[in-house]
């Protein structure tokens, strides 16, 4: 009944779907993703990877056109094999019927469709339902919206969308190819194809899958945001058709609506008119959270809910399942009745319109089909580990009990709380350092706080899941009285503030997707953080509102503080002043003033230079792995003697503001490159300005700046990794430079690699256990059970004069 809240009827709370688009595409290409992804040959083995990393529930398309023949005759063999594999395997299958193909013959503009896919759901699921145990799930037609929209709007699916004969003149002048018309006609067509499915199996539950999204107005355009909502509300219709709600003779009813599943990826948010996308990656604050959307569908249609496809691509992918995982909390604790979350796909894919291009987004790496050798086929599966860690981080979440207690803060532990100020914003800070902080995690209920970011709109305070009981805080303020709105970019600037180095993506298959650039073109009205001003700067009313406000919803938890590797000139007293109020303890307030022994050490808190450790000797790369294709990539150009790569080095840029090089160094760098040709050195900065316009040898790489994903991938390919303080101070010396590369790039013995290795994981570990003992068992440390402490005693014990007076 609608409004109920039904316990999930999945196997598990993590799902996965294997990419099952079987359309033919512009170009006349007949799309089969379970073929060409090697599925159809690989199961049983698919689905036990599956469910060996918690997947025990899967979505899988049967494709009409594939089942279809000419003579209208059908052939299921294929999803009853899929169906007896995932019964050998325990998995649970979510069936999607129609994945956008039709049969031979038929298009969407057709309103034959109707009667004919009535058929085929009544065939299929008289097919299924003796092989399939209960609850059997079937999506009759997969993205309604989507398909309407992409079938109007161009060629992309081929006859099934906008007919040759059509192209010209314009498709919007025909009325017959309208994209409300075909959503009409499919919505016809779900409904009669629920009819046939509940005749064949009266126990059939349905899930209706559509895209989730959200469209704003540039922030120097306000008059655009009745468009924007009106674009917004097209998302409705489909759902509201199937419910009764609009367009009521199409046969539409409440009951239609079963469980509601909703696709969002990072692309499903953007700017109208000019259709760019709201940078997930660079924190846009016009994006609204997962979480709020999936708000509005419960508040809208009162049905239980999965999200039934999300994922990222190349370097993304496992921030990418915290910040959905963080978010699927968040609803839960509204109380959303939110009964999964689907990893979609599981495997890489070919695209759909350039076929021998393919998307690296699948939990697990496959290889170009054109690229595999001929024993290689079916084709090899490797698994991403960073994604797949990030999934076996949230497996509790597969536990029904454990799930109905866990908080998005943490609020279900007893750890106590520590906030972090960072120095920087968090996708540009260092991979060492970002790994250490995460770390901490283990010990207490994390909260990170980069410096506040400028912009034009109103205040807003963003949180973003990087792992369990790991939270960024990042909090957008107006512009102050003394910054200065650049009209090209919408940023704000600083009088006398250094500029911030222009945007470079992410070296990945789908670099602009996964850019982690510290600033970006376009009228975004966000300043960046890393000018150097952020904490320097005295918090106003509307940061200290917004700190107010998130720090109510923690409840009573005692949170504790400190500023990472940040000297007290670097923080305004009014900060510490700020957070006092808050019960939270603050290093100095006041400059050449000494903190408590117990804070002295994290003050001073820094990353050994070569962390992190070289892995190269520690772990074996896999040939065709998704890290290594990336690293090959990076190191492609190089000039290759007798056959063998040149020794490469990679010469790290500065860990924090300002990024560029000057032009004195990088002369530096083409000169030593110029004089050792046989080096290839890569230095991951955009190019500076060329000193009387001279040209960069072909042995030196500006690779941009790189997502810290990245950072030890490259680290386990190059034969040095070069930190910024030991590199750039030579760069007035070249022959100390070069004697430094050269050292670098000597042959090393592998035992005694193996021992640094070691002894720089060993460093990194006491780096966070001191981290930990300081803050839980030198005076400061909240009691582990997180009780609240009272007057002037911490753990039993009386504060002591040196630290009550390091307390703002």
């Amino acid at each position: 009944m609608p409004g109920s809240r039904p316990i999930p009827p999945f196997r598990s709370f993590w799902m996965g779907g294997f990419e099952g688009a079987d359309h033919l595409n512009g170009a006349g290409d007949r799309l089969d993703m379970v073929q060409a992804t090697g599925h159809d040959q690989r199961l049983q083995q698919d689905y036990r990877r599956a469910r060996l990393l918690g997947l025990r529930t899967v979505r899988e398309s049967i494709g009409w056109r594939l089942v279809e023949n000419a003579e209208g005759r059908f052939d299921f063999s294929r999803a009853l094999r899929m169906a007896e594999a995932a019964r050998r395997e325990g998995v649970q299958i979510l069936w999607t019927l129609m994945h956008y193909g039709v049969p031979q013959g038929l298009s969407l503009l057709d309103d034959a469709l109707v009667p004919r896919f009535a058929r085929f759901a009544g065939a299929a699921a008289q097919a299924l339902a003796p092989v399939c145990p209960g609850p059997r799930f079937y999506t009759p037609i997969n993205e309604i919206s989507f398909l309407s929209w992409a079938a109007a709007s161009g060629d992309t699916m081929g006859p099934a969308g906008v007919p040759p004969h059509h192209q010209t003149p314009a498709i919007t002048d025909d009325s017959s190819i309208s994209g409300f018309q075909i959503k009409r006609r499919l919505v016809r067509a779900a409904l009669a194809g629920m009819a046939a499915i509940r005749a064949a199996d009266p126990h059939a539950r349905f899930l209706h899958v559509e895209p989730v999204l959200h469209v704003a107005p540039p922030v120097d355009q306000p008059e655009q945001l009745a468009q924007a909502e009106r674009i917004s509300a097209f998302q409705w219709q489909a759902l509201d058709m199937l419910a009764g709600r609009m367009e009521p003779e199409l046969g539409g009813h409440p009951e239609a609506l079963d469980w509601l599943g909703l696709n969002h990826y990072h692309s499903s948010q953007w700017e109208i008119p000019s259709e760019k996308r709201l940078s997930w990656h660079l924190r846009d604050p016009r994006r609204r959270p997962l979480a709020a959307l999936m708000d509005a569908v419960w508040h809208r249609y009162r049905r239980p809910l999965i999200i039934a496809e999300t994922g990222h691509m190349g370097v993304g992918r496992a921030q990418w399942l915290h910040e959905v995982a963080g978010e699927a909390l968040r609803a839960r604790a509204r109380g959303i009745p939110l009964g999964g979350v689907c990893l979609y796909p599981l495997l890489d894919r070919p695209d759909w319109h350039e076929l021998s291009v393919w998307h690296r987004s699948g939990l697990w790496h496959v290889p170009n089909r054109a690229s595999a050798a001929p024993s290689c086929l079916p084709l090899p599966r490797r698994l991403h580990k960073p994604y797949a860690k990030a999934l076996l981080a949230w497996a509790c979440l597969n536990d029904p009990q454990a799930l109905a207690g866990i908080t998005p803060d943490g609020s279900d532990s007893c750890k106590p709380g520590l906030t972090v100020l960072l120095p920087q914003p968090w996708e540009t800070w260092p991979a060492r350092h970002q790994t250490a902080a995460l770390a901490l995690a283990e010990h207490f209920v994390l909260r990170l706080i980069e410096p506040p970011r400028h912009w034009v709109g109103a205040p807003v305070i963003r949180r973003f899941t990087l792992a369990p009981h790991a939270e960024l805080l990042v909090m957008h303020r107006p512009a102050m009285a003394d910054t200065q709105m650049d009209a090209s970019t919408g940023r704000g600037i600083i009088p006398g503030s250094a500029a911030v180095p222009g945007s470079s993506t992410v070296p990945s298959s789908s670099s602009s997707s996964s850019s982690s650039s510290s600033s970006s073109s376009g009228k975004d009205g966000v300043r960046d953080a890393e000018d150097g001003h952020g904490w320097q700067v005295a918090p106003d009313a509307d940061t200290l509102a917004m700190l107010q406000q998130d720090r109510e919803s923690l409840g009573s938890r005692r949170w504790w503080c400190w500023i990472w590797s940040c000297p007290p000139e670097g923080v305004h007293p009014g900060w510490a002043h700020a957070l006092a109020g808050e019960g939270l303890i603050h290093h100095p307030r006041e400059a050449n003033t000494s903190p408590a022994s117990a804070l002295a050490a994290l003050v001073r808190l820094r990353l050994p230079a070569d962390w992190p450790p070289p892995h190269r000797p520690l772990r074996r790369h896999v040939p065709d792995g998704y890290e290594q294709e990336e690293a090959s990539r990076l190191l492609t150009g190089a000039t290759q003697t007798h056959g063998h790569r040149p020794p490469a080095a990679w010469l790290q840029a500065a860990d924090t503001p300002p990024l560029d090089l000057q032009a004195t160094q990088a002369h530096a760098l083409r000169t030593l490159a110029r004089q050792h040709p046989g080096w290839q050195l890569l230095v991951d900065a955009a190019p500076p300005t060329r000193l009387n316009g001279e040209a960069d040898p072909p042995n030196l790489r500006w690779m941009g700046p790189l997502h810290p994903v990245l950072h030890a991938t490259l680290v386990a390919a190059v034969e040095a990794a070069l930190p910024w303080t030991l590199w750039s101070p030579l760069t007035e010396d070249l022959p100390a430079l070069s004697a430094l590369c050269r050292a670098a790039l000597a042959v090393q013995d592998a035992s005694q690699r193996c021992r640094d290795a070691r002894r720089v994981q060993e460093a990194q570990q006491r780096l966070t256990l001191m981290v930990a003992e300081a803050l839980r068992g030198r005076g400061i440390a909240p009691p582990a059970n997180g009780e609240e402490i009272n007057g002037d005693e911490i753990n039993g014990q009386e504060i002591s004069t040196e630290a009550r007076s390091a307390w703002p």
